[in-house]
């Protein structure tokens, strides 16, 4: 059984260079090991960019963004830094 120990490193928004800090696992894997280095997870790089561009603006005040946390977190960090969701 593995421990669900975390360690706090530095979160970077992609679009608003904010930084924020992240627990992320203390044992290797993908996710955690990416943040780790690059400070972020790609995938999550469009979200902010895509709500802000979209539909947050047809709809300022009704939008709802649902987030299932598959990656640790990393889109909601991005969404919280890169949008007003």
């Amino acid at each position: 059984e593995q421990q669900c120990d975390c360690v706090f490193t530095n979160f970077e928004s992609s679009s608003t260079n904010r930084t924020a800090s992240m627990c992320v696992h203390s044992f290797r894997d993908i996710v955690s090991g990416f943040i780790k280095r690059r400070k972020r997870w790609s995938d999550c790089e469009a979200l902010p960019v895509l709500w802000n561009s979209t539909h947050a603006r047809q709809r300022p005040g009704q939008s709802i963004y649902v987030e299932i946390g598959a990656n640790i977190g990393a889109c909601v960090m991005e969404m919280l830094m890169g949008t007003n969701a």
